[in-house]
């Protein structure tokens, strides 16, 4: 998985200027950012400091998961309840 990321990284950095034109991209690539943090943690609390790098690894597994969340809300249900109230 942390080869896969780090090869949607560069993607990402390649192409910022397509992602920028996903609404609300900033929160949706720190959500990924946040992923392959946690992926990088799962590899190594393999090698040392298991309780720490395993506590961090779930960590930014949550900060990640908030961080979708808050993007699908920004980007599907406000829109939504926007175009209602008009």
């Amino acid at each position: 998985m942390v080869i896969l990321g780090i090869g949607i990284y560069i993607f990402i950095l390649a192409r910022k200027k397509d992602i920028s034109r996903i609404p609300n991209w900033k929160i949706l690539t720190h959500a990924f950012y946040f992923l392959l943090g946690a992926w990088l943690f799962t590899n190594l609390e393999e090698f040392f400091l298991n309780n720490i790098f395993n506590y961090l690894e779930h960590i930014f597994y949550l900060i990640s998961s908030i961080l979708i969340v808050v993007w699908t809300w920004n980007t599907v249900v406000l829109p939504q309840k926007r175009s209602n109230n008009d």
